[in-house]
């Protein structure tokens, strides 16, 4: 069966949004678990067509004991862990039960893509490296062009 789902365990609004934007980007779909039971159901049924599982932690299913249950249960998917707790402090408890990464919310799109794509083997396309103040780099394709080219649209840009 191809796995080709994300799972996504008790969540609030704006994080089933982020999740299912970053699901659809890498072409997955989304499956949710809203209670610790139909998390157990899930496990008990298997988890075939799970790529990737993304818990979070917040209080409701009881985030840290349903990343406990899943690194007991053996072979499952990779899990990333979101929590509004600070993420400094709460990554080493997540990977030492067993999380593939522990984000912090609010988790932006890009930054999720990236932990998605990583745990089901999604090469990451190369983005633009332009940096905060608008100076364009050497590598992306909005800003590909000679450098001579390159320094009169950035002098146009000012004007």
């Amino acid at each position: 069966m191809k796995r080709d789902v994300v799972l996504l365990i008790d969540a609030d609004v704006d994080t089933a949004s982020v999740v299912g934007s970053a699901a659809t980007l890498i072409n997955f779909d989304v499956r949710f678990a809203r209670t610790a039971r139909s998390l157990f159901q899930l496990i008990q049924n298997g988890l075939a067509d799970v790529a990737v599982i993304v818990l979070d932690v917040d209080p409701g299913v009881h985030g840290m004991a349903a990343l406990e249950a899943l690194d007991a249960w053996g072979p499952a998917p990779p899990v990333i862990v979101l929590s509004s707790l600070e993420e400094a402090h709460l990554h080493p408890v997540a990977t030492a039960h067993g999380a593939k990464d522990c984000l912090g919310k609010p988790v932006s799109l890009a930054r999720l893509k990236t932990a998605l794509a990583k745990c089901v083997g999604v090469p990451e396309a190369p983005g633009c490296r332009c940096d905060v103040w608008g100076h364009p780099c050497d590598g992306c394709i909005r800003h590909r062009t000679a450098p001579n080219e390159r320094a009169l649209a950035f002098a146009g840009e000012k004007n």
